[in-house]
């Protein structure tokens, strides 16, 4: 859009810089028939047929000549569009893609202004040039994008329909274009949380691309890549690994290892991976995509240090401290030498490596970094940016890692505040704000206040993206905590109910989501005394977790232990003891002698003998794990000096 602004103002400028605009002056001449094109158009400019005859001064036959120009953009059909030749075979192979302004438009903050500007420019094509004509469904698509960064995902979702019904009229389904506006159509469903309408137009978008393309075109191998990613987001990891498997070893057979595609698919295969809690295949794919990209692009190109990132992402969750702290510098250096301090990829640097100090609980170097770079964000990009806005939020997310509940509350309060007047009060980022304020509230026992402010995100959350989204259920999932950690069990456990139905609705009964849902439901009985429910729930959250994840993933090594402390409640104790016993050689096994979740399982082994007379065998356990516990301090302690950057 501002492209075409730019292009229209140094038009409008040649023309105007002419001493006497003869129409016999050729370069003025023809620079006076485009401002007109323009104006007719509305091309970088709104639509004006005054000022169009202006610029051709009346001439009948130019008038004339521009109508023709105009009337050649009005093909008879669209079925040869873009179809043959070059253009045809660079994009269907995936090697020309449409440029995507809309990031552009979110860093200077300029939504509002771009979404009239595309709103007129639509107005102004399809008054020229039809509804169905290729342009204006162009500027459809694009207007789409621009509400879906705005968080208005019902008007996207109109939009896209819109251009997926005209383009199946115009173009028909073989069409390079009908195929892309279906898969926007159903990526748009994906952000409403609407998986089966987006699992259902992407499986289609896959057969066409099967039939019409082939089966090893980089377009097929990217709509197989994004019914995956349908796949990963309802946690149904095996049919997203078996999918991205696939298109890994096609892209491998069809271009090699070192080509953008197959490197970003075995990317995207690593984190499935990691959903799996399959760390150790995670890691080496992470590991042999950095080998593959230092070697191609070098070592400071930014996809590599992406990468790099993405492999200090793995090193942070597998706790190898030392490790992802190495890398987030290494990127932090290299990316400020190349683009300077004050950068926008540079300030997300040093956030990145801030949160890897919060992992440390390295307080003061967190506080010190997310400082800095908020200061440089209010510098170079504005106090009110909606990435100086992330920033706050950051540095309120380290006070309250702390527990500094009135500074936290102070910044999560002002962070709300700016995003409901930048954002309005429906963007998705001034929800999350407004849950981050909550959660401070009911940190502090202001239940009043985190209750209230809870309601009003779920209440917008299930206006603007339905109930079955999952902002809207994390929204419940938030709510029923702060009911849980009132002890109003009933209300929590009547939350929970809710849960539990939407999460199998949306995702089904044995995705890791409805399962946790299904283990805080136990929880509640638990409290409440209903044992033996709780027992069945917890015994059922268990065996499925297993099934889905495997018996080593957290979320199991969590389930196993809920239901160990329900079969103590019911005192059956060589069950219990058999399961926490199991359970503390799993967490040494895979989390280390000194894991905070491994000395814990210990204590709880340990009331387990207290429970049952064992007194001499509980003091053991106590002892080893106060001891363990000593270490871990002293570890911290020894590695808290400061470390530059």
């Amino acid at each position: 859009m501002w492209l075409r602004s730019h292009i229209f103002r140094c038009l409008y400028e040649r023309v105007s810089t002419s001493e006497n605009r003869a129409w016999n002056d050729t370069s003025s001449t023809q620079a006076a028939f485009q401002v007109a094109f323009c104006y007719k158009l509305g091309f970088g400019i709104r639509r004006n047929d005054d000022e169009c005859l202006k610029m051709l001064g009346g001439s009948v036959s130019r008038v004339e000549e521009l109508e023709r120009e105009i009337d050649s953009l009005r093909p008879r059909t669209w079925k040869n569009f873009f179809q043959k030749g070059k253009s045809r075979d660079l994009y269907l192979s995936g090697r020309l893609t449409v440029t995507n302004f809309v990031d552009y438009y979110r860093f200077y903050h300029q939504w509002e202004r771009t979404a009239e500007e595309y709103r007129r420019e639509i107005r102004d094509t399809e008054t020229v040039l039809g509804a169905e004509h290729l342009i204006p469904m162009f500027l459809t698509g694009v207007l789409s994008a621009i509400y879906k960064n705005q968080g208005q995902f019902q008007k996207a979702l109109a939009l896209d329909k819109q251009v997926v019904e005209r383009s199946l009229r115009v173009l028909g389904v073989e069409n390079a274009d009908t195929i892309a506006s279906v898969t926007n159509l159903a990526v748009t469903f994906l952000d409403l949380g609407q998986y089966k309408e987006a699992e259902e137009r992407l499986a289609l978008v896959m057969r066409w691309c099967v039939k019409i393309l082939g089966l090893d075109n980089l377009r097929t191998l990217q709509s197989i890549h994004h019914l995956a990613d349908t796949y990963t987001r309802q946690g149904r990891w095996d049919e997203a690994e078996q999918l991205e498997e696939r298109a890994t070893k096609m892209y491998l057979n069809r271009v090699g290892q070192e080509r953008p595609e197959t490197l970003d698919s075995m990317s995207n295969l690593a984190k499935i991976y990691k959903g799996q809690g399959k760390w150790k295949e995670a890691g080496e794919l992470h590991s042999q995509v950095l080998d593959i990209r230092k070697r191609v692009l070098g070592e400071d190109h930014p996809v590599t240090l992406a990468s790099l990132s993405n492999l200090a992402t793995y090193y942070q969750d597998m706790r190898r401290w030392e490790d992802a702290e190495a890398l987030r510098v290494d990127i932090l250096e290299k990316r400020a030498k190349q683009l300077g301090k004050e950068h926008d990829s540079v300030l997300l640097c040093m956030a990145h490596l801030a949160s890897c100090y919060v992992d440390q609980e390295r307080w003061k170097e967190a506080e010190d970094l997310q400082i800095r770079t908020l200061r440089l964000s209010n510098k170079s990009l504005g106090r009110e940016h909606p990435d100086t806005l992330s920033y706050i939020g950051g540095l309120a997310n380290i006070f309250t890692s702390q527990e500094k509940w009135s500074k936290a509350r102070r910044l999560h309060t002002k962070v709300k505040t700016l995003r409901i007047k930048v954002l309005g009060r429906k963007h998705p980022d001034t929800l999350a704000s407004m849950g981050n304020l909550a959660f401070v509230h009911s940190s502090m026992k202001s239940w009043k206040q985190a209750e209230k402010l809870e309601m009003q995100v779920l209440r917008v959350r299930k206006r603007v993206l339905g109930r079955q989204h999952p902002h809207t259920i994390n929204s419940m999932n938030h709510l029923a905590g702060i009911f849980a950690a009132q002890e109003r069990w009933k209300k929590a456990e009547t939350m929970y109910i809710q849960l539990v139905d939407a999460r199998t609705q949306a995702l089904g009964s044995e995705n890791p989501s409805t399962l946790i849902s299904v283990a805080n439901l136990a929880t509640t009985y638990r409290k409440q005394g209903r044992y033996r429910k709780a027992k069945k729930l917890h015994s059922q959250a268990f065996q499925a977790t297993v099934k889905v994840l495997g018996s080593e993933h957290p979320q199991s090594l969590g389930c196993m232990g809920a239901l160990a402390l329900t079969l103590m409640n019911l005192r059956q104790w060589k069950k219990a003891e058999e399961l926490q016993a199991r359970l503390s050689r799993m967490k040494t096994k895979i989390l280390g002698e000194t894991h905070p979740e491994t000395i814990l399982s210990l204590e709880n082994l340990g009331d387990l003998y207290t429970a049952t007379g064992r007194l001499h065998e509980a003091e053991k356990l106590y002892n080893k794990a106060s001891s363990l516990r000593g270490q871990t301090v002293e570890a911290k302690a020894s590695d808290s000096s400061p470390r530059l950057v």
